[in-house]
């Protein structure tokens, strides 16, 4: 038997290895004994877990922000829109109901002026013209001079 003892324990000893090596790989850290594999993967998993959602939150978070922020700018966009609107109208309504009428009522206080003023410059131009004879000749020769010139372009384009 001592024979047989000493042949199997070289066996024992690597048999004890193996399962002291087989209650640490799925060990649950009880009795003194690490923790094994999967009991440090499932832990490294609980904390991966955990940083995971402590990221989706702060990301929630910047979300949430991001869209106030783009709330805020749709409504500021929308108000500025308003506002040019209400502006629009308003200068509709001023060039409407005040300015066209302005611009109206001048051109007819021009026109009327000018149809008061006509008989008055007619009378003082035949005065100036009958107390200055040159310058009715002299008008009279402009004015047969620029027929001529008007006659000789007139045969000068015929002729082309």
């Amino acid at each position: 038997m001592a024979e047989v003892a000493r042949q199997v324990e070289p066996m024992r000893g690597l048999l004890q290895q193996l399962h002291e090596w087989q209650l640490c790989f799925y060990s649950n850290g009880d009795k003194n004994i690490p923790k094994g594999f999967f009991q440090r993967c499932r832990l490294d998993d609980d904390r991966r877990h955990e940083e995971i959602v402590g990221e989706i939150k702060v990301l929630n978070d910047h979300k949430e922000t991001v869209d106030k922020f783009i709330t805020e700018l749709r409504l500021a966009r929308e108000f500025r829109e308003k506002r040019e609107e209400e502006a629009k109208e308003r200068r509709r309504f001023y060039l409407l109901k005040v300015v066209v009428p302005i611009v109206l009522a001048l051109v007819s206080l021009t026109g009327l002026a000018i149809k008061q003023a006509v008989p008055v410059v007619h009378i003082i131009w035949e005065n100036y013209v009958r107390s200055h004879p040159t310058v009715s000749q002299e008008l009279k020769n402009i004015s047969s001079a620029d027929a001529e010139v008007a006659h000789n372009k007139s045969a000068l384009q015929a002729t082309q």
